[in-house]
């Protein structure tokens, strides 16, 4: 999921509001998951960027998660990249 901290309508996703964020949302729903920071581009405009990466076969949280971080936020949207599944040795 690539979660853009920039606000449209004004504002930013603030350390605070992404660690309340996390707490609630993204470990009270996956046993594991990564978290990167990364430079975004949305419509032309650059924006930090939170990049989460997960591994499950439930894509429904996946949806449930980036969806209230974009009603949250109120965010034009959330991207979801979905790959082949990983392996783990």
């Amino acid at each position: 999921m690539f979660m853009g901290r920039d606000i449209p309508s004004g504002g930013y996703v603030s350390n605070q509001e992404w660690d309340d964020f996390c707490r609630s949302a993204l470990d009270g729903t996956f046993e594991g998951y990564t978290i990167q920071d990364v430079q975004g581009c949305w419509r032309g405009k650059r924006e930090e960027t939170k990049l989460v990466t997960v591994t499950t076969e439930y894509r429904h949280l996946i949806d449930t998660v980036a969806t209230l971080f974009r009603d949250t936020f109120k965010q034009d949207s959330v991207a979801i990249q979905t790959l082949p599944p990983m392996e783990f040795v």
